[in-house]
Formats: C-alpha cells, structure tokens, sequence
C-alpha cells in the first residue's frame, strides 16, 4: 500500500472576540460563522485558520457550508456549536449584531473548526470478524 502524505491547505488569519477563541480551543464552540466576501470564498477544508492575537494555536476547517442567510444557517446547524449556552433565537441575536443584516443578502459560511494538532496521528480502527 502506498502511503500519501497528509497536505495541509493555505493558512488565513481571522479576528475572533476571546470569549469566543476560548470556546474553540476548550471543544465547547466548533463553528465559526463568517458573512460570504471575496476571502471567505476562497477557504476550503484542510485550509488552516490562524486567529490574530491568539498565538500558538491552529485550527484545521473541516467543514465548510453555505447558506442563503442566518436563518438557513440556523435550519441546519445546531446553535449549540456556534454559541454553546445559547438557544436559537440568542445564537440570532448575537449575529445579526455582529454582522449587519446589509451583508447577511450575500450569504453566510458556517466552517467547522478543529484544533490542528500535527504530531497527532490517526489511525484507523481495523475490525477483523472471526
């Protein structure tokens, strides 16, 4: 069997309030949502994401998911990953304040964050049926 090594993607920088850069490192927040620009556009999975003023610490996109507005965001994702403690209409409210609703027309991203970790090997399970 061939090995093929693992390709990290690009690495962006991001701006992220602390509360929430603290919820991503802890495992509790795993969704960053972000309005769609020429920069998101170009973010893919296995692209790492860097947070300015937060050093040290790398994130690897799993995931990436388009929607039409935060309330076709919200028909999907689970509100808990995006704001833990905050119920639907609370995870609302805090993007239609962070975002202006001008900017939420062009659509919205939801990329799913992991805590990049390059030392970390994953092997597979292997189940052998006797």
């Amino acid at each position: 069997m061939m090995m093929v090594p693992f390709q990290e993607g690009t690495t962006k920088m991001w701006k992220i309030d602390n509360a929430s850069f603290e919820q991503l490192v802890a495992g509790k927040k795993k969704v960053e949502v972000k309005i769609v620009t020429s920069d998101t556009k170009e973010i893919f999975e296995k692209d790492m994401i860097i947070f300015f003023g937060h050093d040290g610490h790398k994130f690897m996109v799993v995931r990436r998911a388009k929607f039409k507005d935060f309330e076709d965001l919200l028909n999907l994702e689970k509100p808990e990953d995006i704001y833990p403690g905050k119920d639907r209409n609370g995870v609302l409210t805090e993007l239609r304040s962070k975002f202006p609703r001008a900017k939420e027309k062009f659509g919205v991203y939801a990329f799913e964050l992991t805590p990049y970790e390059p030392e970390r090997m994953i092997v597979p399970k292997i189940i052998r049926h006797a």
